[in-house]
């Protein structure tokens, strides 16, 4: 079996030049880019809109959405010249449902998916193809941070009683990358154990602000 190669690129999401920088240093590294799966994202800012500061949300906004349009920029020319190209970006509940308190996350998730669904109407004939990813709320270090008691009560909703494995969306990432998925374009995937009757949103039950710390 041949051995594969990784190499980490430190990257700020939030300035072209250092995704820029990133970009090219895989590419030094690793040989062309072919593959892009768009996961990183933050969400550490929550508030009401009238409470929400402009910094916090312009920042959500720049990594979550903007980060990946850098990201594209950089890696495009180079898949349409090989006639081939996969790019997978991963949205949230938040961005098909809203999200209370959350307007600067949800706002850029639902923003995500508009992006994917023009880059897969402008490349398709290019062989690039674009898919846009829903998960759950998957179990990470960001998830390990929220109110114990609201991680609770959005296991209690969701479908299977549980947070979703980490391993469950990489398999969705990874069909997606697979030649198996080269007809699928500018889909979304749900990849979150079902629907979901939760969302970031309070369902109108006692204590749901408190929760979220609204």
């Amino acid at each position: 079996m041949q051995a594969k190669k990784a190499v980490a690129c430190p990257v700020n999401l939030s300035d072209y030049a250092s995704v820029k920088a990133a970009v090219a240093k895989a590419r030094a590294e690793l040989g062309p880019i072919d593959i892009c799966a768009c996961v990183a994202a933050i969400t550490d800012n929550q508030g009401t809109i009238e409470k929400m500061p402009l910094e916090k949300f312009y920042r959500e906004v720049q990594v979550n959405l903007s980060g990946n349009f850098y990201i594209v920029k950089e890696t495009i020319e180079s898949m349409v010249e090989r006639k081939f190209g996969r790019y997978i970006f991963v949205s949230s509940r938040a961005g098909m449902d809203g999200g209370f308190g959350q307007c600067s996350y949800s706002s850029s998730k639902m923003g995500l998916v508009g992006f994917a669904r023009s880059l897969s109407l402008e490349y398709a004939r290019m062989g690039v193809t674009s898919n846009i990813i829903f998960p759950g709320l998957v179990k990470t270090p960001a998830t390990a941070g929220l109110n114990p008691e609201a991680v609770e009560r959005i296991i209690s909703r969701s479908v299977m009683g549980r947070l979703q494995d980490p391993e469950e969306l990489g398999n969705g990432i990874t069909f997606l990358a697979s030649e198996q998925a080269k007809g699928i374009n500018g889909a979304e995937l749900m990849v979150s154990m079902g629907p979901a009757p939760w969302s970031f949103r309070p369902m109108n039950l006692p204590g749901d602000e408190k929760l979220l710390g609204l």
